[in-house]
């Protein structure tokens, strides 16, 4: 994809020598992401907010109905356990300087995006073709177009 090697890591399991990747750039609805190193940019996100209403809400029972045992129960957190943990590694690394550093840290991940989003190939997206409905070929999705004889099949619906 981007010609890096990353052969060794995968091999003998260490570090990837990538520290950025691209994660969407899409320029019909002028949609963007990307990760460099702790950091992700999305750019134009999508609104969830206008999504169909019947696949916005809960789907399960809140924990909060369940009678608790007394008789068990999870040990008290230990932010000793969390702060050596591999998450807890992460945490530290991310907050120090944030507010002092977010416009610099910003303005680094927007290039690193402007630099693939310039080497980007406009999608290719075709027209809707009718002849591709699978109404006419059994009702399956096949690859149809490798099938066809312009000149002798009629596609009306």
């Amino acid at each position: 994809m981007d010609g890096m090697n990353v052969w060794n890591s995968i091999q003998r399991n260490s570090p990837s020598p990538r520290n950025e990747f691209v994660i969407n750039i899409d320029p019909i609805p002028n949609q963007a992401s990307i990760r460099v190193d702790d950091w992700k940019l999305l750019y134009n996100p999508v609104d969830l907010s206008n999504l169909d209403p019947k696949f916005n809400f809960w789907f399960g029972p809140s924990e909060r109905d369940f009678p608790r045992n007394k008789n068990s129960s999870s040990k008290e957190n230990d932010f000793k356990d969390v702060k050596n943990s591999l998450a807890g590694r992460t945490v530290q690394k991310l907050i120090p300087n944030i507010f002092k550093n977010i416009h610099k840290i910003r303005k680094n991940v927007e290039k690193r995006l402007q630099f693939y989003n310039s080497t980007a190939i406009p999608p290719g997206n075709q027209p809707e073709d009718p002849r591709g409905n699978p109404i006419f070929w059994n009702n399956t999705w096949i690859n149809w177009f490798d099938y066809i004889d312009q000149n002798s099949y009629s596609f009306e619906v």
